[in-house]
């Protein structure tokens, strides 16, 4: 017969698997893999990853110049989206008008 697994008993089946995830995932938390997430363009999970070691650490400076300069980038990064996204929006606006003459000069034939 298969145990049924009890949360109150701490052997919650789910909840140690997810416990053991994130203690795989936290074992990847180096320098490291915070610079292979910047590099591949992961600012986030790279300055998630900064923050914390320099919980650990708070004396290095170089972790703060690293975070800095990726926090630096991201924030670039977000502003080109959003003047992206500004572009797109004014290009669909014109569209629009475009559209809605046509259609006026359509229904006065």
């Amino acid at each position: 017969m298969k145990p049924v697994p009890n949360p109150r008993r701490g052997n919650f089946y789910g909840a140690h698997r997810m416990d053991r995830d994130m203690a795989e995932e936290q074992e990847f938390e180096t320098e490291t893999m915070a610079g292979i997430y910047a590099n591949q363009g992961h600012y986030g999970k790279a300055i998630e990853i900064y923050r914390r070691l320099l919980e650990q650490n708070p004396d290095r400076t170089d972790l703060k110049d690293k975070l800095l300069r990726i926090e630096s980038k991201k924030k670039y990064e977000d502003e080109n989206r959003l003047a992206d996204k500004i572009s797109e929006w004014l290009d669909l606006l014109m569209k629009k008008k475009k559209l809605q003459a046509l259609r006026q000069f359509k229904r006065s034939r």
